[in-house]
């Protein structure tokens, strides 16, 4: 790696962010590329020591067209290639690896966002105050303008690296305050991270309803779109699961085509869909613990076939009995495998899956009564008749791929081709059988066909 130091004006620094020269490519961000993370005391503070001449981090950049060159050049990195060659295209100039709320902050102020502090700054012929009322870019003192203006900062500009290497960067710079868990996996870019990214922003209304703006900028958002993508996958979700799927590309590979999340009418898309629709409605406050369960519901409905046929009128229900519950502090609940009791809103606070299990049964038993009975919630078919798509994936995993009757591997995008490869019952149906995880498997289809009924010993 190789980089120069530079310094430039705030005010032509400004400029080529307002002119869309810097690209903020979220991977290498704490935060997100829409606001800074900075509360509005962190930025006036930082307006205050560039006017005082004390701000003297170096900003952290990378020289687009140069880098191109590079890795022209060496030829060891064709992904940087196409990176780079795309920014330039789009017609960046520099790409930001460190740097983003002060750069957000220097727009946001030229652009009268936010106010500076209240107080007297020298200048080469004296010194100015900014007073109440002119305390905005546009309305402060033309002499304190002209010294923030003309004030120089520093710039550490990369010209010979590679996309990879950019991360390793960012990673390092940020050692002082460690990334959080998301942070750190969206400094490696994926197709799975830009499709949580593109979420949380399609999403961020109804996100706000039950995560701070806080949480927001420091991915929280994000984290939580990747532990429904995670649990809709799994069946669970914890950081060991979540790092897998950003971190392993095979797992990410099987997440995105089980899910099909880049179609717009997945089963995954549609339920996320509705469950945020809902969300931005309101969530009378839930924890985020609490809006999961609704997810995990809406989820298991459309795993089981069953159709939510007033998505509106069941959320009602669902979020009126939820907060009856949660508010409910006489009440005492056994919990499986617990020795204390509790009260439902300590349970919330429980992050081990046995807790959420238990949430959802004894909340849906107050409610599925009802809202079969007026139509919200219609069995479009007997769940014990066939084997999900998700059960399917289960067996697949449990056998390593392998049909236990002929030993054939199954390949992963075959999973769900039901010409090739079939969800059996171990004991059939009609034998005393049921369709679920202990009594299936996944088989090849031509010998399923001619197995007919019968039950065989399960190699």
């Amino acid at each position: 790696m190789k980089a120069i130091t530079k310094t430039i004006s705030v005010k032509n620094f400004t400029d080529l962010n307002i002119d869309k020269k810097i690209f903020l490519d979220e991977s290498f961000q704490r935060g997100t590329d829409e606001k800074s993370s900075w509360e509005d005391t962190n930025k006036k503070e930082f307006i205050d020591s560039t006017l005082l001449g004390s701000a003297v981090n170096p900003i952290v950049l990378v020289d687009i067209k140069a880098a191109l060159e590079y890795n022209l050049q060496t030829k060891s990195s064709p992904d940087s290639v196409i990176y780079f060659q795309n920014l330039l295209d789009k017609g960046f100039e520099y790409l930001s690896i460190d740097g983003n709320n002060r750069s957000i902050t220097y727009k946001d102020f030229r652009n009268d966002l936010f106010k500076a502090l209240h107080k007297s700054y020298l200048y080469d012929r004296g010194s100015s105050e900014i007073k109440k009322d002119f305390d905005k870019y546009s309305t402060m003192p033309s002499v304190l303008q002209e010294k923030y203006n003309d004030t120089q900062i520093d710039l550490k500009v990369f010209t010979e690296i590679t996309s990879a290497q950019c991360r390793d960067v960012f990673r390092n710079l940020n050692k002082g305050m460690p990334l959080n868990h998301q942070q750190y996996r969206h400094s490696y870019p994926s197709d799975f991270a830009q499709y949580v990214r593109d979420n949380r922003k399609k999403y961020l209304t109804a996100l706000s309803k039950f995560l701070g703006n806080k949480d927001i900028q420091e991915l929280k958002g994000d984290e939580y779109i990747a532990k429904m993508a995670c649990y809709a996958f799994k069946g669970e979700y914890s950081k060991v699961l979540l790092d897998k799927i950003y971190f392993d590309n095979t797992t990410r590979g099987d997440l995105s085509t089980y899910l099909r999340l880049f179609k717009s009418d997945s089963n995954f898309n549609s339920v996320l869909k509705q469950v945020m629709k809902n969300f931005e409605s309101g969530t009378q406050h839930l924890q985020p613990n609490a809006v999961f369960d609704y997810f995990v519901t809406f989820w298991n409905y459309k795993l089981n076939n069953i159709k939510v046929e007033k998505p509106d009128e069941f959320y009602k229900l669902w979020l009126k009995q939820y907060v009856k519950e949660k508010t409910d502090i006489d009440t005492t609940h056994i919990i499986p495998g617990e020795n204390s009791e509790y009260v439902f809103d300590d349970t919330i606070k429980k992050i081990p899956d046995h807790f959420r299990q238990w949430r959802l049964k004894y909340l849906l038993n107050k409610i599925e009564g009802e809202a079969y009975a007026s139509g919200l919630l219609i069995q479009q078919e007997d769940p014990d008749k066939y084997f999900t798509q998700n059960q399917k994936f289960i067996f697949w995993e449990r056998q390593k791929g392998i049909c236990p009757a002929t030993q054939k591997t199954i390949p992963f995008e075959e999973v769900l081709n039901h010409t090739k490869w079939h969800g059996d019952a171990i004991i059939p149906k009609d034998k005393g059988g049921q369709h679920t995880l202990d009594n299936g498997r996944l088989i090849c289809a031509e010998y399923n066909i001619k197995k007919s009924n019968r039950i065989e010993e399960v190699i």
